[in-house]
């Protein structure tokens, strides 16, 4: 459309009558005026924009487009790789979907070409996948960029990481791939070669590190329900085998028979001394409950069994860690009104403190103890300044994932160091109470 059709159809669309006044001595195109029958119009090449735009002000707030500008190089090329890049970001936020399917039909209905100034011919998956090759040497560096700005916008702290594995297979043999491996598959396909991915996120789901792992096989490391334990109360007991992994921290590897796990006795003295307070308070809770309700069974107003009952279910349910130590019986007395016995058992009472501060992660591959209790097989994001807190950093030091300006994190005591992978962050891995 030529500028003085254009100019007639801003004109219009501001509700002008046809006339125009320009201002004097200018040069600007007189606006021509064309009546149009509104029920044949129709509209043509729709383009998706507004979900484009807003990632694109997202990626200017948190300096990425800076940041990309400074860190690739600008060459012969005749789109900026830098631009390339956010086409890939945006499209990965928009619509996730392979560099193929972007060039041939994504971006031509998108509004990218005008945000970014982009001819649409230029957009293939050659120069796409091109740009991922110029992307790839400063992963680092784009990993610590969102994260020490997202730090610094919102006040994060980096003082609990988790760890998620997950792997993805290739069909072929995938010669010029050195990392893919057979292995375990949980795609159920044994038959093709695949890479395991590990991810590091913190407590709010920000991911911050992404590694593909090389290993003859999936390797991991995963926690396990805290009922298992009962399968080792043998290994528990006994005080031979434990290692010492830092300050507080000890461990024993257990290789059952013919089973393809391994298990990682784990001994926290901080976790112990935390559950074991824990479990006092519930249980003080309880008898104190049930006194309550002795006394009110023996006083003048008679209570009804079914009564009782449900409350002595309410004060167990609000006090669940503690219930399976004691044994509670409600009955009828015969002058009328409820009666209630209980008394505290001995045995779920030495086993729960058995396993006070106890942990039973599981692997697929005997792991390495390193110095400062980092695995060095099983967590591949704690090397390389991946920012997981050193156990023999000083006090004052900040780990390398603390916002700037901030205090140094370090990480809760009692627990791993470094991140624990487990199959999923968001679940309770260490479910389930001291009784059971």
């Amino acid at each position: 459309m030529d500028g003085p059709r254009r100019l007639g159809i801003t004109e219009a669309a501001r509700g002008k009558d046809g006339s125009y006044q320009e201002s004097l001595l200018s040069d600007q195109v007189q606006p021509e005026w064309v009546e149009v029958d509104s029920s044949r119009l129709r509209v043509e090449r729709v383009l998706d924009f507004g979900a484009h735009w807003l990632g694109l002000q997202l990626m200017e707030k948190l300096g990425l487009l800076g940041f990309l500008d400074s860190v690739l190089d600008k060459g012969r090329e005749e789109i900026p790789w830098s631009v390339m890049a956010m086409v890939l970001v945006l499209m990965r936020l928009v619509d996730p979907s392979s560099e193929l399917r972007i060039a041939e039909q994504l971006f031509e209905r998108s509004a990218l070409g005008d945000l970014l100034g982009i001819p649409l011919e230029k957009v293939n998956d050659d120069r796409l996948y091109r740009a991922l090759d110029e992307i790839r040497p400063h992963k680092e560096a784009l990993e610590k960029h969102p994260k020490e700005r997202l730090g610094r916008m919102f006040h994060l702290e980096y003082d609990l990481l988790l760890y998620d594995i997950t792997s993805t297979y290739f069909e072929g043999e995938c010669p010029g791939n050195g990392q893919a491996r057979f292995g375990y598959s949980r795609d159920k396909r044994g038959d093709c070669k695949q890479v395991c991915i590990g991810l590091v996120v913190s407590r709010d789901g920000l991911p911050l590190g992404l590694e593909f792992l090389q290993s003859d096989g999936r390797r991991y490391i995963v926690g396990t329900p805290r009922g298992q334990l009962r399968q080792f109360q043998g290994e528990l007991a006994r005080e031979e085998g434990w290692e010492p992994i830092m300050e507080g921290l000890s461990a024993k590897l257990i290789e059952p028979e013919g089973g393809k796990e391994r298990f990682i006795l784990c001994r926290s003295l901080a976790r112990g001394a935390k559950e074991k307070a824990m479990l006092a308070r519930f249980a003080g809770r309880i008898e104190e409950g049930l006194k309550q309700l002795a006394e009110a069974c023996g006083g003048e107003k008679k209570l009804r069994q079914s009564v009782v009952e449900r409350r002595v279910g309410a004060l167990l349910t609000r006090n669940s860690r503690a219930r399976g130590l004691f044994k509670v019986k409600a009955g009828s007395r015969q002058e009328g009104g409820a009666s209630i016995e209980w008394e505290k058992l001995e045995k779920p009472s030495q086993w729960a403190e058995l396993v006070e501060g106890r942990l039973l992660p599981a692997a697929n591959q005997r792991p390495r103890w390193q110095r400062g209790g980092a695995m060095a097989d099983l967590h591949p994001a704690h090397r390389g300044g991946s920012g997981l807190p050193d156990p023999e950093e000083r006090p004052g030091d900040t780990p390398p994932l603390a916002p700037e300006g901030r205090a140094g994190c370090v990480a809760h005591p009692g627990v791993l160091p470094g991140p624990r992978a487990v199959e999923d962050p968001g679940s309770d891995v260490q479910g389930g109470w001291a009784g059971e």
